[in-house]
């Protein structure tokens, strides 16, 4: 009975050693979105915590010069966020002469590009101007979408976000209405 006791006794001691390492190990591996990471995805103290950072575009800062707005995005780990507000699109809308708008994003530093407008902002646009919309992603990406797929494809409901991304020698882009992405957009053209 002796040795059965110090066998569970033992057990016991062995499973709380590795209790506390299996515990580490899995809030490092297992955090996801957790910011402190390397590049392998494990985590890395050396890597300073920040939070994304959003760059938001109102209509006060609108100003399009030769068919082209500039928007500077900060760019945190790599990634920018641009949201455009609706009626920073509009305001854009009002000064468009040509048959296009480039929305070009000075993200210098940046592998991925994020851009959020107002979906019935993209339809009023559409509607409104004629225009086509040309998304500059920083190095990333060029985005265009013609004028007919802005009006009838994005709708008047949630939110347009148009990304690109390089990883490598792997560079993609989506574009999704309410988290729906959209494919096979008649006309559009996108250069790498």
């Amino acid at each position: 009975m002796k040795k059965q006791f110090i066998a569970k006794l033992l057990a016991l001691a062995l499973v709380l050693s590795m209790a506390p390492a299996a515990v580490l190990a899995a809030s490092a591996d297992g955090a996801a979105g957790d910011i402190n990471q390397s590049p392998s995805g494990s985590y890395d103290p050396t890597v300073p915590d920040t939070a994304p950072v959003t760059t938001t575009v109102d209509a006060a800062e609108v100003k399009v010069e030769n068919g082209s707005a500039t928007i500077e995005a900060k760019v945190v780990a790599g990634t920018a966020t641009v949201v455009v507000s609706e009626k920073a699109l509009e305001a854009m809308a009002e000064q468009v002469t040509g048959d296009e708008l480039v929305l070009k994003v000075e993200a210098k530093g940046a592998t991925k590009v994020d851009v959020s407008i107002p979906a019935k902002a993209l339809t009023a646009f559409a509607e409104k101007t004629g225009a086509n919309l040309t998304y500059e992603m920083g190095d990333v990406a060029i985005i265009s979408i013609p004028n007919e797929a802005l009006a009838t494809v994005f709708g008047t409901s949630g939110n347009a976000k148009i990304s690109a991304q390089a990883s490598g020698s792997n560079i993609g882009f989506s574009i999704q209405v309410s988290g729906r992405s959209l494919k096979a957009i008649k006309g559009l053209q996108v250069t790498f």
